[in-house]
């Protein structure tokens, strides 16, 4: 898991950053950046992390470490650099997420429990829904279009969650090296607002944001991918039915969040 947004309040930044030297406040950003990136602590490597933070040598890294460790900025854990501020937004942004894909998943079992009720549990294989293919296309039953509406949530995505969307994706593409998104037209946000309805909102959208992420092909293969990949209907739906994840020689075991939300998309994809 990876923290890829968190609230940032500049008074507590500059606050908490007085005093400190413009090297050790690089250090101090770059180390806490790390740690949310990695959702917890990070080993003390200080080879590795003073080429991370960019410093002239391992000695300015060791010296300035040393000082945000006696200020109570960086503190050991098992040998391992942590901020306390950051392990409570970690813990914070872990139980949202968690209460977000149980209440997904509740809602899903409860409109598929509801959809099932008058299916005859004795009916023949024949009769059985067939598992959908991801390519060339997903074929979309009317049972399982009905589910699919009453999965994503009615109303309109805010204009708030829009920016939110977007701030998370640029947080993600200056980690992936995709390009910025620099300017929301009329059309980008039509786009958005309809992939932010499919995936039932932030924390869906999120789940996309760290898939792609995770793919060797969006972020080394697919030179032009991009938030207008992302925000497609046909890109967003294929990247959640996994069509881009990295293969191995083992099936990946199956998310029913990414499920719901790759069914969401494809729904909303049968219905444009």
């Amino acid at each position: 898991m990876s923290i890829t947004h968190i609230a940032f309040y500049p008074s507590d930044w500059l606050a908490g950053t007085r005093g400190l030297t413009a090297e050790e406040t690089g250090i101090y950003i770059t180390l806490i950046s790390r740690m949310y990136e990695m959702a917890g602590p990070i080993e003390r490597d200080d080879n590795r992390l003073s080429r991370l933070c960019g410093t002239k040598s391992k000695a300015a890294f060791v010296k300035a470490l040393k000082y945000l460790i006696e200020e109570g900025k960086i503190i050991i854990v098992d040998g391992c650099l942590f901020n306390e501020r950051v392990e409570k937004e970690i813990k914070n942004t872990t139980e949202k997420s968690s209460k977000a894909k149980a209440a997904a998943q509740s809602r899903w079992d409860k409109k598929s429990n509801k959809n099932n009720a008058g299916i005859n549990a004795d009916a023949s294989p024949k009769h059985m829904p067939q598992s959908c293919q991801p390519e060339p296309e997903p074929y979309i039953s009317k049972s399982t279009d009905v589910l699919l509406r009453d999965f994503a949530p009615p109303e309109v995505p805010l204009a708030n969650e829009v920016s939110e969307a977007v701030a998370a994706y640029n947080s993600m593409a200056e980690q992936a090296g995709w390009p910025m998104c620099q300017k929301m037209t009329p059309q980008r946000a039509k786009s958005l607002k309809a992939r932010l309805k499919d995936c039932g909102g932030l924390d869906g959208w999120r789940v996309a944001l760290t898939r792609a992420f995770e793919s060797n092909f969006c972020r080394e293969g697919w030179k032009g991918f991009g938030f207008d990949s992302l925000v497609s209907q046909q890109k967003f739906t294929r990247l959640m039915e996994g069509n881009y994840d990295n293969r191995t020689s083992e099936n990946p075991k199956s998310d029913p969040q990414l499920d719901a939300i790759a069914l969401a998309a494809r729904a909303g994809r049968s219905q444009g």
